[in-house]
């Protein structure tokens, strides 16, 4: 609320940002069910029908630059940045994942400590040239490639 007292500021909200990044972070839920995809080989779900939804990483860069590009229409405000072909469902991300390294999925019934479902409006970054062009199986599958090397937990003193 204090930033958008001032007049050259515009807020952008994302979705959950998933993808390779150098400093990504591996606890957002689609970089971690990869994680655990190829390192463990099974992904547990708690509440596997909540929905969320997710923007890659590259995305996310795109929403600065229209903002940069067309700041004098969009200062002032407040956009949700994402899309609704990004919408997915815990269960719809891991089976996704599985696709590109084959893993159990357990779903569970156990209420989670992170249960929400999200049902985001996007028409307002929509409507000035916003369009997401990297899908969830394209970020996957680079993840997947990622973490059959990158093993960020591993301290490779003591192997």
């Amino acid at each position: 609320e204090a930033l958008m007292k001032r007049k050259n500021t515009i807020s952008l909200r994302f979705a959950t940002i998933f993808g390779v990044a150098p400093r990504m972070r591996t606890d957002l839920l689609v970089n971690s069910f990869c994680q655990k995809a190829v390192d463990e080989r099974v992904i547990v779900l708690s509440q596997g029908s909540s929905k969320r939804t997710f923007l890659h990483v590259v995305d996310s860069i795109q929403a600065y630059l229209l903002a940069l590009d067309k700041a004098d229409k969009m200062k002032g405000q407040i956009y949700n940045v994402g899309s609704d072909t990004l919408n997915y469902t815990k269960m719809e991300i891991a089976e996704h994942i599985a696709k590109y390294s084959p893993c159990k999925i357990v779903n569970t019934d156990i209420e989670g400590y992170d249960i929400r479902n999200f049902n985001i409006n996007f028409d307002k970054i929509k409507k000035l040239g916003f369009k997401p062009e990297i899908t969830l199986d394209a970020g996957v599958e680079e993840m997947i490639k990622l973490y059959k090397y990158y093993k960020p937990f591993i301290d490779f003193r003591y192997i």
